[in-house]
């Protein structure tokens, strides 16, 4: 009897610290804040918005178009669900002859890759949950297509996108206010 009471309270006590940090995790809607918060990252890093358009499918969010220097054309961004639903659609945000990519929390892909999404959400999911993630707004990936003798995309910081205000202002004191 004393030891199922002793195994009761080691696993209440193992698990405290995960439901703790569960009521503290609040869900971003990225759906509307990603725009702003992707202009920021990338304007922070001396990119120029050069305008916002949406495609006709309606399923799409708005693609921001960045002028990046070193590069004759601008840099296409559009936000992305990690389950890329809206890949098959993507051929219409891209310009003929740019260069596709898929980047997460810093990572980037050339075709899509939604188990490595997936699994990388999961990673940044359960240290949230232990308070140990810097990003918020984790369902979110990138598209990012590019002219091709550009290479901006491995020059930019993308993790800027994902970074919560907190870690943002320790790494860049600048912004402080500007993010809360």
């Amino acid at each position: 009897m004393i030891t199922w009471l002793l195994r009761i309270v080691f696993v209440a006590l193992l698990f405290a610290p995960f439901v703790k940090a569960a009521g503290r995790h609040q869900p971003v809607d990225w759906t509307e804040q990603a725009p702003g918060v992707i202009v920021q990252a990338l304007t922070e890093q001396g990119l120029v918005l050069e305008k916002t358009y949406r495609l006709v499918p309606r399923g799409i969010p708005p693609v921001m178009a960045f002028k990046v220097s070193g590069c004759e054309r601008p840099l296409q961004v559009v936000p992305l669900q990690i389950n890329l639903t809206e890949v098959p659609f993507l051929d219409a945000a891209a310009d003929a002859g740019y260069v596709r990519r898929y980047v997460y929390l810093g990572k980037v892909w050339t075709k899509p890759d939604a188990v490595a999404l997936r699994l990388d959400w999961l990673k940044q999911r359960v240290l949230g949950l232990m308070g140990h993630s810097p990003y918020v707004m984790e369902r979110m990936a990138l598209f990012v297509s590019s002219p091709p003798q550009c290479n901006a995309v491995e020059r930019i910081d993308w993790t800027r996108v994902w970074l919560k205000p907190s870690s943002m202002s320790a790494a860049h004191p600048q912004i402080r206010s500007s993010l809360s």
